[in-house]
């Protein structure tokens, strides 16, 4: 599985979520699962498998949450780049070879027949979209007692 980080600046909502809550791991679960779900529209689905093998954890203790994509493909899918093997130059890799950049870049294209906005760096085009709606769905949810 891939482990991708994307920073989040939530401008002062985990020292709100432990002063609430003391430990935060719900809130913070549940936010993640926010961040994630609102980025499924942006991820590349061919077939949906990518979504369906995709999915969240959280770490209470180091109070982060994590989206976890599936390995091998969610690497160039998430780079945006066509990858090569660097003995074949095929985008079929050898038993055993780590794939490359191919050069000159080559941009992915991404089918937009299941998802309109689908691209490289998904969670990140989700945030930059969708952030002060998730913050202000999560900000009711602390203020309805759902988390």
């Amino acid at each position: 599985m891939l482990k991708i980080s994307v920073n989040v600046n939530l401008d002062g909502i985990m020292q709100r979520m432990e002063e609430r809550f003391g430990n935060p791991s719900n809130a913070l679960g549940e936010l993640t699962i926010m961040i994630f779900e609102a980025s499924t529209e942006y991820m590349p689905a061919m077939t949906g498998d990518f979504m369906e093998r995709s999915r969240t954890e959280t770490e209470s203790v180091a109070k982060y949450g994590k989206i976890i994509y599936p390995r091998p493909f969610a690497h160039f899918l998430w780079r945006g780049h066509v990858f090569e093997s660097p003995t074949t130059r095929s985008a079929w890799a050898q038993s055993g070879e780590t794939k490359v950049l191919r050069v000159p870049l080559q941009e992915l294209q991404f089918a937009t027949h299941i998802n309109p906005k689908a691209q490289s760096r998904w969670t990140e085009a989700s945030w930059r979209d969708n952030k002060d709606n998730i913050l202000e769905e999560f900000q009711t949810k602390i203020n309805e007692g759902d988390v």
